[in-house]
């Protein structure tokens, strides 16, 4: 029974991942323009200097380097995307720093943060905070948190819009991420039922993004809560075990 409820997790995890990748393909498709651009523009100045009567090898060389540094660039894009999308029927249980995973999800969200003209900062421990889980999944329960909090902004015209994540250590089993917004907040009658499957505040909601984030985190013995923050908007915070080795 326990096999089969993760299957079904698996399942639903995977159809979430490929809605979440679908609303961030500006942002995905920014953030892949970037690198391409600049190997263009690299490789069209290598062949200006070439084409001189006396080229700076020198400076083709780092031209060179600066090409091959974007197209890992580029690469590592593209390998998060497929992280993101590949449908796997196990578990990937890793050991993994929060902040990268954090840091990363704020890379994928930078494109359509813009589009929107938001805001995104973060605040992150100087130590590392090693959790064992899937890193697909806690990236997705970061990136729908985050779409979330965005997409709560959308109405915001006085307030400035800034979307902040924060990872810190909790106690000494513990580290928690929160993601804060400025948007509407949560009305306080319903602050217990945001976690329920099928409720939402869009018109075009399934009400399933943060009862999934929820089976997610249990599933690696973690808790996620949610509380409006007393100068406006909404804070959502991301509860997992330490790992034993840190």
């Amino acid at each position: 029974a326990e096999t089969e409820s993760r299957h079904r997790l698996l399942e639903v995890v995977h159809l979430n991942q490929s809605a979440t990748a679908g609303a961030l393909s500006a942002s995905i498709a920014h953030e892949l323009n970037q690198p391409l651009g600049a190997i263009r523009s690299n490789a069209e100045a290598a062949a200006v200097i070439l084409r001189s009567e006396r080229p700076d090898l020198e400076l083709i060389g780092q031209i060179l380097v600066d090409i091959q540094d974007d197209d890992q660039r580029a690469h590592d894009v593209i390998s998060r995307i497929r992280g993101l999308l590949k449908k796997r029927s196990e578990i990937d249980w890793q050991e993994f720093d929060l902040n990268d995973v954090a840091t990363s999800a704020i890379r994928i969200l930078r494109g359509e943060a813009e589009r929107r003209s938001v805001v995104v900062s973060s605040s992150q421990t100087s130590r590392e905070l090693p959790v064992r889980a899937d890193r697909v999944h806690v990236q997705q329960v970061i990136l729908n948190l985050a779409t979330n909090a965005m997409d709560a902004m959308l109405e915001v015209i006085t307030t400035e819009k800034r979307l902040l994540l924060e990872t810190r250590l909790t106690t000494e089993s513990q580290v928690e991420l929160s993601i804060s917004d400025t948007g509407r907040g949560i009305p306080d009658e319903r602050l217990a039922s945001v976690f329920e499957p099928f409720y939402t505040t869009k018109p075009n909601g399934t009400g399933l993004g943060l009862s999934i984030a929820r089976a997610i985190l249990e599933t690696y013995g973690g808790k996620i809560s949610a509380a409006n923050r007393p100068g406006g908007g909404a804070v959502f915070r991301v509860v997992l075990p330490l790992a034993r080795n840190g």
